[in-house]
This record gives structure tokens, C-alpha cells and sequence, in this order.
């Protein structure tokens, strides 16, 4: 069992150079890659799950959920201010209260980068996009302000995720938020006039 020791240093870049992060490469990392990086971890974790490794923890999807479902939660959020924020560059939305990129109101953000869509993809069938939009409301339902898959109580006591459902497949969570994270790659990569 590891404890700590002295002069133990967490964030140094000394030891196997195979994984060995290197923050901020050349000034790319955007919400885009944030995004990216928070999808990933969590697939890496629905994936590992069914061989029942999992290192020093047992494989029970239940303790799994609350990380995997806050990671893929934020890549969302990441996503759809990326989405805006290329929206604003490109001069398709203006975003007059700057305070939205610091929001974690999934239902705010999607309103904008719905606004952004329908303009930059004007004319594309609706199916998507009310799809993604169901997708992006029921994790907003379910976690209003980025903070219910993070803790079992807010801080005002009260228990939260009091509205999820009583089980939740991890696989499926996977792959239904894997089409909305490329759904709004795509509506992203949209060539920007």
C-alpha cells in the first residue's frame, strides 16, 4: 500500500516518459481538446469495465457511473462552447454575457449552439438536431449545474440526482453520448465564412 512520503511531488514531469503529459503543446489545447480528453476517460473506463480488471477496485458499473457520467457530461459542456465560440469568432451569434462560457447551464449553452447550427447549417434535416437536443436535455435534467454526478449532497444537504433513474447501462451512455459528441464535431467543422 502506497503512502505518502516526503519530497513526493505530484505534478512533476520526471518518470516514464510513455506517460509523461505535456501540458498546453504549442498553445492547441482548446475546449474542443478538453472535450476530447473527457470523452476519452470515460470511454477508457466503459471499456475496461467488462473484463473485470479494473487495477485495485472491483468492476461494479454502479460505483462507475458518477465519474463516467460527470465526464461525459462536461465533454458536452466543452463541446457546445466550443460550438459557440466559434459561432462568435465567425460572427454567426453574438454572445453579449460573456459570463456563458463560464456557465454550466447545459440548457442555456444548447440554446446558443442550437442558434449557431440552424445558421451554419441551414436547410439540415431536423432529426439530428432535435435528437442531440433530447440527448443534451435529459443530462441537463439530470444535472442541472455540473455538480450532481460530482457529489451524493448539495450544500444545502439534500441528496442529489433524486430524479435519475433507478439504473443506467454504461455501454449505451457510452454510445449515445458518442453520437452526440460527433454530431457536434461535425456541426463545428462547418467551414467558417
Amino acid at each position: 500500500m502506497n503512502w505518502p512520503k516526503p519530497g513526493n511531488v505530484p505534478f512533476q514531469s520526471k518518470g516514464d516518459g510513455n506517460l509523461t503529459a505535456i501540458i498546453d503543446w504549442a498553445g492547441l489545447y482548446t475546449e474542443e481538446s478538453y472535450a476530447t480528453g473527457f470523452k476519452a476517460a470515460a470511454d477508457l473506463v466503459v471499456d475496461g469495465l467488462p473484463n473485470g480488471t479494473g487495477g485495485d477496485y472491483p468492476c461494479y458499473p454502479d460505483q462507475y457511473f458518477f465519474p463516467v457520467a460527470y465526464l461525459y457530461r462536461h465533454c458536452i459542456e466543452l463541446k457546445l462552447k466550443a460550438l459557440i465560440r466559434a459561432g462568435e469568432s465567425s460572427g454567426v451569434v453574438s454572445v453579449p454575457d460573456k459570463r456563458l462560457y463560464g456557465s454550466h447551464d447545459l440548457d442555456g449553452l444548447w440554446k446558443k449552439a442550437r442558434e449557431v447550427i440552424e445558421v451554419r447549417w441551414s436547410g439540415g434535416p431536423p432529426e439530428e438536431l432535435n435528437s442531440a437536443e433530447r440527448v443534451i436535455l435529459e443530462f441537463h435534467q439530470l444535472d442541472r449545474c455540473g455538480q450532481e454526478f460530482r457529489y451524493p449532497h448539495g450544500k444545502d444537504g439534500k441528496k442529489l440526482l433524486s430524479n435519475a433513474p433507478p439504473a443506467v447501462n454504461l455501454i449505451n451512455l457510452k454510445e449515445v453520448v458518442d453520437g452526440v459528441y460527433h454530431f457536434l464535431s461535425g456541426c463545428n467543422s462547418f467551414d467558417r465564412e
